[in-house]
């Protein structure tokens, strides 16, 4: 037995319909942020048929820009939830990139994280993940 790292691709198999429960996975850093690719042409006509609807309708549809962001949060939530996959599972979360603190991508973070994470530099990171894995071996 031993420690593991585990690398994979936003959209790939392994970051997505795969249980990494319990010691399999204690921590997850998402590292940028997963936009699909915007000049593909399916999502370019996707948002294109999203934003000529948006603008003929009340109802608060998502506009093009709206989905192509959804998309990419939604990847990024589903990484994350690989690692925490019942209520006593545990896992450090790490959102590498400095605008996932931006209010609009911020706001689609799931609640639970959203309401625990906090922006902090390497130095302040590195104190809060030692801090946070004694404890988890102290409670785990």
């Amino acid at each position: 037995e031993g420690a593991a790292v585990l690398l994979a691709v936003s959209g790939g198999s392994l970051s997505e319909g795969i249980d990494f429960k319990d010691d399999l996975c204690r921590l997850v850093a998402v590292v940028g942020l997963p936009y699909p690719n915007a000049s593909d042409l399916a999502m370019v006509e996707k948002m294109r048929f999203l934003d000529a609807k948006h603008k003929s309708r009340s109802d608060g549809g998502l506009s093009g820009r709206e989905f192509y962001s959804a998309k990419c949060m939604k990847a990024v939530n589903q990484c994350i939830g690989r690692s925490i996959r019942h209520a006593r599972d545990w896992s450090a979360i790490l959102l590498l990139d400095h605008r996932y603190a931006q209010p609009a991508i911020h706001q689609q973070i799931s609640r639970w994280l959203r309401e625990a994470a906090t922006a902090v530099g390497f130095k302040d990171a590195l104190a809060q993940l030692q801090n946070f894995f004694l404890k988890a071996e102290t409670f785990g």
